[in-house]
C-alpha cells in the first residue's frame, strides 16, 4: 500500500475543474457556502488553512469539493494543501467536527462575552457597510466577513463592545 503524501500546491481554477470529475460519491454541494468562498476568493479574503484536499488510493475526491467548486467559479487560483493516496474510510471522519466560531476566536485572544460580542460585531459592521442581515451566523461569515476581520474588530473595539 502508498503512503499517504500531503504537498502545498497552487490549485488553478482549470486544475480544480479537472479534480472535480473524481468527485464521484459526495454529499450534496452547499452553494451558499460555495458563493462564501467565492466571495473570500475574489476579495482576497481566502487563507490556507490545515483542510487539505483529499483524494483516495483509488484517485477518488473524498475532501474539498466546495473550495474547488469556489476556485473553478472564482477564476483565481488559490494554495492548498493536497492529500493523496488516503484509506476510502477516512471519508467517514472528515467534516465530523465542531467549525470554529468568531465567538471561538475572540475567546482564544482573552475577550470576555465572545458569542454576544461577536454577533454584536457583525451587526456593526454589516450597519457601517449598510447591509444589515437579520441572522446572526458565527460559523463562516455573515455578509461577507471573515471570523479574522470580526477578530480584528472586536480586539479594537472591545471597550465599546462591552458597553453594548
Amino acid at each position: 500500500m502508498e503512503t499517504t503524501t500531503v504537498k502545498r500546491l497552487l490549485v488553478t481554477p482549470p486544475m480544480a475543474e479537472t479534480w472535480l470529475l473524481k468527485n464521484t460519491n459526495n454529499r450534496p454541494l452547499n452553494e451558499r457556502l460555495v458563493q462564501e468562498y467565492v466571495f473570500q476568493m475574489k476579495s482576497n479574503k481566502w487563507r490556507l488553512g490545515t483542510d487539505a484536499i483529499g483524494f483516495d488510493n483509488r484517485g477518488r475526491l473524498i475532501n474539498g469539493q466546495h473550495r474547488l467548486t469556489a476556485i473553478a467559479r472564482s477564476g483565481k487560483a488559490q494554495e492548498m494543501l493536497v492529500a493523496n493516496n488516503m484509506l476510502p474510510e477516512a471519508f467517514n471522519i472528515i467534516d465530523i467536527g465542531k467549525s470554529r466560531s468568531a465567538g471561538d476566536l475572540l475567546s482564544v485572544n482573552d475577550i470576555t462575552d465572545s458569542n454576544a460580542k461577536a454577533a454584536i460585531s457583525r451587526k456593526i459592521m454589516s450597519f457601517k457597510r449598510g447591509s444589515i442581515s437579520n441572522s446572526i451566523n458565527t460559523k463562516k461569515t455573515d455578509g461577507g466577513f471573515t471570523n479574522e476581520e470580526v477578530l480584528a474588530f472586536a480586539l479594537k473595539n472591545d471597550d465599546k463592545l462591552s458597553e453594548a
